[in-house]
């Protein structure tokens, strides 16, 4: 009986210490954030609400919504403001749409910023980044209000070179400005 609470009762502490949100582990190179920052795998039948249980930033897409709800944004800023502080820390992002979801790591270390991917058709790391730039003005297109973020190692990209990429006339300068949009940032 004894052993039995100590499994089940080292069971709980290790369901306890694994979240969507992780902080102050190094990153070793060639790891994914799983690994690194000892985020839990997802069960099969995961809910929004277990997710923001778990500190995760959630997009939901409701049937036939072109744009998802957006739950857990002050984890967001927490990791913002982690980030600007110079300290280590990871962010679990899910996107749920009708029966299915994915998700993606977003972590920053010492060594820069990093994005993982897994859904159901790939897995994928990116990085490292320098910097999260944040980009706002106005699309050049439809002239409506943009706010997302970039990753770069640029420390001089503005919202003009990112926002400039998306003339058509432009194409020839996308070859020459690096970054990555942070598409989930895209529906803030």
């Amino acid at each position: 009986m004894k052993r039995l609470t100590a499994v089940l009762l080292i069971l709980t502490l290790l369901f306890c210490l694994s979240s969507c949100r992780s902080e102050g582990k190094e990153h070793e190179m060639g790891n994914t954030p799983s690994e690194v920052f000892k985020f839990k795998e997802l069960p099969d039948e995961y809910t929004p609400e277990e997710a923001l249980l778990d500190g995760c930033l959630v997009l939901q897409w409701d049937e036939g919504a072109t744009t998802p709800r957006v739950r857990g944004y002050d984890y967001w800023q927490t990791f913002l403001n982690t980030c600007r502080a110079g300290e280590k820390i990871s962010l679990r992002v899910v996107y749920f749409t009708s029966g299915n979801f994915w998700f993606q790591d977003v972590y920053h270390t010492s060594n820069g910023f990093y994005v993982y991917t897994r859904d159901v058709y790939i897995e994928n790391q990116i990085g490292p980044f320098k910097y999260l730039t944040q980009i706002n003005g106005k699309d050049p297109d439809t002239k409506e209000k943009v706010d997302f973020f970039v990753l770069t190692d640029d420390a001089e990209l503005g919202a003009e070179d990112v926002l400039s990429i998306k003339r058509i006339c432009d194409i020839e300068a996308e070859r020459f400005i690096n970054f990555t949009v942070v598409d989930f940032t895209t529906y803030f």
